[in-house]
């Protein structure tokens, strides 16, 4: 509805154009003669021959090939020092400080000493920036993941142990653990490195929004179970595999009458200072403040974990907490960096199935952070760049004592899970990690969201289509109402491509809409031996195709994306059969390059 001058609404003319649209009429054939179709060879060989002709060994191509490669060399010299510097700063300096306590937490996790998750926190991060494509995701330490890494350097402890003729002691057991670690490290690098210069990026394709969100939250739950016993102070064996998260649950529960009075006031504690301070800082973010100009600005936050940090550490010190009532404390940490040292390659063996789990997991969830982030401001991640992003990281630092890193999961991405339109896989992600561990979670889930494809694929949504009356526009008629079917013609349509899969589907759909199937009559007619009988079933055939008026059968291929052998021969068989009953098949909006 529009207004006019004096404001009084004015209804809208409706126009009726009629187009007349006059050109010849083609089949297939005469077009392809009048207009000649262009040779194209797609194979391998000439597309890599094509990429080779491509390359140009000039100092702009050898430039733009290293920025692709060192992304930092492409960003840092536009970086806007003036407009976000300052908050760039803030907010390093408020990740920095939420990192430490975290870091050392998942140090601990791992089975190794609190300082080295510093050391990843720290080489993680500086390596990430050179060669990572995202702008907001935050490398370095997960919980999941340093719980693989524990997993994995107990069984090689275990089986090194087993191998002595005496027990390890505390410095020796420790220093192998440490040794162990950076060789998982440099093993995920090298597999993650690989993978990216394979281009290997094209799995996160499979990375659908509802298993990554159902992954994330089942991903959430491990993480709390592995710092749940700990707030109460008791002790819990480290469970691994299928039901790992049962096992844990039931003998913390068997042994919570032991749990620590002074842990639990502290947890308390520690927690109540999270939630209020926690609920200042969201206001805060939520209201802002105003500069001098009037413009709307950040506010730094209140640093929770480092307030909790700093008076926990007074209160165990000063009130003696270790040895009045037997609390853990994490100890002295060494401070300077570590100078590097190669890591050991003798452990590759025993830790290579360990270490492609972790090289899959990790970059599984931090791709999917990545390309959250990046829709959401709209920028491009490259995956596999990302691939050898990761891999640097944990090459590189694996020579300064660290362990494997990946993307960080914060609480605000695994809340941000509501919304997805397919529950069924999200439930379905969710489920499998919680129930079957992280990396066996992760594999069965994308399992399952590509057995829910082909379910699809096998059976594609095919209609009958007819005239809008009084246009040349044709629609489903299951779903317009007054639609026209034209006199002795059938119009038939699929949602899909035509192949192996789905073939038996299309031709069965096909007959029961159209109403009338050849193929039956044609086998009661063969399989009568009496002349008189088949006499009978030939004027049945005539009598049912002249009462039914059909005479053609168009099939719209435009949703064809392509067809292979198997969909050729479907469409050969379907048209052999309606033509033994004088039914003539036609085949229209039809491609060039269906068969592959």
């Amino acid at each position: 509805m529009s207004v006019n001058s004096n404001g009084d609404p004015v209804a809208r003319k409706r126009m009726h154009v009629q187009l007349e649209i006059d050109r010849p009429i083609y089949s297939e054939t005469e077009f392809q003669k009048q207009y000649k179709h262009l040779e194209k060879d797609d194979s391998n060989l000439d597309k890599l021959k094509k990429r080779i002709d491509k390359i140009e060994l000039t100092p702009s191509s050898l430039w733009r090939f290293i920025q692709r490669l060192v992304p930092i060399v492409k960003w840092l010299p536009n970086y806007k020092i003036k407009s976000d510097l300052l908050w760039d700063t803030i907010s390093g300096i408020t990740t920095g400080i939420m990192r430490v306590p975290q870091a050392m937490a998942y140090g601990i996790l791992a089975t190794l000493p609190a300082v080295m998750g510093l050391y990843v926190a720290f080489f993680s991060t500086l390596i990430y920036a050179i060669f990572g494509t995202s702008k907001h995701i935050s490398v370095g330490t997960w919980a999941v993941l340093s719980i693989m890494v524990g997993d994995a350097i107990d069984d090689v402890v275990s089986a090194e142990t087993s191998n002595r003729d005496r027990p390890l002691d505390a410095d020796d057991e420790t220093e192998l653990r440490i040794q162990v670690a950076i060789s998982l490290s440099l093993l995920v690098g090298f597999i993650q490195v690989g993978m990216g210069i394979l281009r290997l990026g094209i799995i996160t394709r499979y990375l659908s929004e509802p298993l990554v969100k159902g992954f994330t939250t089942g991903v959430a739950i491990h993480v709390f179970t592995s710092q749940f016993s700990k707030l109460f102070g008791v002790s819990v064996a480290r469970y691994s595999g299928p039901l790992a998260l049962i096992y844990t649950y039931i003998e913390f529960f068997s042994k919570l009458a032991t749990a620590n009075t002074c842990a639990i006031v502290i947890s308390i504690i520690s927690l109540l200072i999270f939630v209020v301070i926690g609920e200042i800082n969201d206001r805060q973010a939520a209201k802002g403040w105003c500069r001098k100009d009037g413009k709307k600005g950040k506010k730094l936050p209140i640093p929770t974990e480092l307030l909790v940090v700093v008076l926990a550490t007074m209160s165990s010190y000063l009130g003696e907490f270790e040895e009045k009532y037997e609390l853990g404390v994490v100890g002295d940490i060494p401070t300077g960096l570590p100078f590097p040292v190669a890591p050991p390659t003798k452990y590759f063996g025993s830790l290579i199935g360990a270490a492609i789990a972790i090289a899959v997991v990790g970059f599984a969830i931090s791709i999917a952070m990545a390309h959250l982030y990046a829709r959401k401001y709209n920028y491009e991640v490259d995956a596999n760049q990302e691939f050898i992003a990761y891999g640097s990281c944990n090459i590189v630092s694996s020579f300064f004592q660290c362990y494997p890193s990946a993307t960080s999961l914060s609480r605000t991405v695994v809340q941000e899970g509501a919304g997805g339109k397919t529950q069924l896989m999200w439930l379905v992600a969710f489920t499998l990690v919680v129930l079957l561990g992280v990396d066996l979670g992760l594999l069965l889930s994308m399992i399952f969201a590509l057995i829910t494809i082909v379910v699809r694929y096998q059976s594609p949504y095919c209609a009958l289509k007819g005239r809008v009356p009084d246009t040349d526009i044709y629609r489903d008629i299951s779903f317009v109402q007054d639609i026209e079917e034209l006199p002795g013609i059938k119009i038939f349509g699929c949602s899909s491509s035509l192949c192996f899969i789905n073939a038996d589907h299309f031709k069965n759909s096909l007959y029961k809409k159209a109403g009338f199937n050849p193929q039956k009559m044609l086998i009661a007619r063969e399989e009568k031996k009496d002349k008189h009988q088949v006499n009978s079933d030939q004027e049945a055939i005539t009598s049912s195709s002249s009462s039914r008026s059909l005479h053609t059968v168009i099939i719209d291929c435009s949703m064809f994306t392509y067809v292979d052998l198997v969909g050729v021969k479907t469409l050969q068989a379907i048209s052999a059969d309606y033509q033994k009953v004088d039914v003539q098949v036609v085949f229209a909006n039809c491609k060039g390059s269906y068969l592959l």
